[in-house]
Formats: C-alpha cells, sequence, structure tokens
C-alpha cells in the first residue's frame, strides 16, 4: 500500500446517509489540537469540537460501517486497533485563534497510530479545506494538498506531517478522523 491513499466514495450510498446523519447530531465536546500540549484557553491552539471515540462504544454503528470500509479498501491492512470519532472546526473560532488569516493548521504527525485517515463531509468541495501533506515540519510549504470533497478518504501514513486546510469562505468543517495501529 502506498504511503498516501485518496478514495472517491469511500462509504457505499447507504452507509454515507447514515453517517452524514451522525455528524450532524452528535454531541460535541469542545477541545483543541495538538493535545499533547495544555493552553489555559484552547483559542490558543487549533480550535475544535470532537464527538466521543466511537471505538469505545461496543459495537457503534459508526465503528462498525468505518472498520468495514477500511476492510474492504485496504484488504492487506492487519488492524490491530482502530479508533474513529468526528471533528466541528468553526471559522468563527479559527478567527479568534492564531490561525486566522492561515491556510493551513498546526504541522504535525500522528505518532500514536500507524495509519492516519481524513473523511470529508462538507457540502462545498474545496481544495483550501482538504489535507496538506509536508516533507517533515519544518517545510512551510506542503508537496501535496488533498483536496476536501464528500466521501473523499484521504488515508496515509500517520508518521507524514500534515495539516487540516483552512478555507476562508467555510464557515463550518466536518470531518471524520480515523486512526488504526497494524500488527506487526
Amino acid at each position: 500500500m502506498q504511503k498516501i491513499n485518496i478514495i472517491d466514495h469511500f462509504y457505499p450510498d447507504e452507509h454515507w446517509v447514515l453517517l452524514k446523519y451522525h455528524i450532524q447530531h452528535e454531541q460535541y465536546q469542545a477541545t483543541y489540537q495538538p493535545k499533547g500540549i495544555h493552553y489555559t484557553d484552547r483559542l490558543q491552539a487549533y480550535p475544535c469540537w470532537e464527538s466521543i471515540d466511537f471505538s469505545k462504544v461496543e459495537n457503534h454503528s459508526v465503528y462498525n460501517i468505518t472498520k468495514v470500509a477500511i476492510e474492504k479498501t485496504f484488504p492487506s491492512l492487519k488492524i490491530k486497533t482502530l479508533s474513529t470519532l468526528f471533528r466541528k472546526i468553526l471559522k468563527s473560532e479559527i478567527d479568534q485563534s492564531p490561525f486566522k488569516n492561515r491556510d493551513q493548521g498546526l504541522l504535525h504527525c500522528d505518532e500514536h497510530a500507524d495509519w492516519a485517515g481524513v473523511v470529508y463531509f462538507n457540502l462545498v468541495d474545496s481544495i483550501k479545506e482538504g489535507t496538506y501533506l509536508h516533507e517533515s515540519p519544518y517545510h512551510s510549504i506542503p508537496h501535496t494538498i488533498i483536496g476536501a470533497r464528500q466521501n473523499r478518504i484521504a488515508f496515509y501514513k500517520s508518521t507524514l506531517t500534515h495539516a487540516a486546510g483552512i478555507d476562508p469562505n467555510i464557515n463550518e468543517r466536518y470531518v471524520q478522523v480515523i486512526f488504526i495501529t497494524v500488527e506487526k
């Protein structure tokens, strides 16, 4: 499998409809990225809202649908753990943060996993609202930009430096994030 995978129509239509319902009706908790650093005010970081981690709820439909889609799309992946949640980012909060007038969020790697995925739920396709991949945390110019399109997954090695895109014309960004560790 390649280090970067882009799959359109990741979920079958019947699952996509269910997930769109879930993402709009979930309870979200105010938080920020990166979680490993303490901020006294979440607006000092990259502010976001997160649902529960669906892997922590026994037999949750979002978790089950996600796991089946990953296994079907990437059959050679030997999943040890999979966690997934929904994330909502509000432009009104980004505008109060250090990321105001920037085109991307914080450059980071997801070192707690082997693979990371982002499924886009925005109503409007946007190259700016996608995922920016970088050579390293020291390269501010991305080498690859994956545009946000409904039901597209950007699936990549979690050691790749990346950042969420910020489109100034989009008021709310909805994504599903997926983290996978594999059996060695």
